[in-house]
């Protein structure tokens, strides 16, 4: 999910791992590890419902940040 939230906010090419990570974490001006905090969530994730509201979460960020750059 980093890498393709990366690639859809325009993260600089290169940037992997925690350097992605506080990458995306800066683009949320509401929310200090706005998207650490999500992806931690989903991979700490113990059942599919935990799992399916974590990635909800996940995409609803990105989309934030989407409708942002417009």
């Amino acid at each position: 999910m980093r890498v393709r939230a990366g690639a859809l906010l325009g993260a600089p090419q290169g940037l992997q791992g925690k350097a992605l990570d506080h990458w995306l974490d800066a683009r949320d001006k509401e929310q200090a590890g706005g998207f650490t905090t999500r992806s931690q969530a989903a991979g700490e994730a113990k059942n599919l419902t935990q799992m399916q509201q974590a990635a909800e979460r996940l995409h609803d960020w990105t989309a934030r940040r989407l409708g942002e750059r417009r």
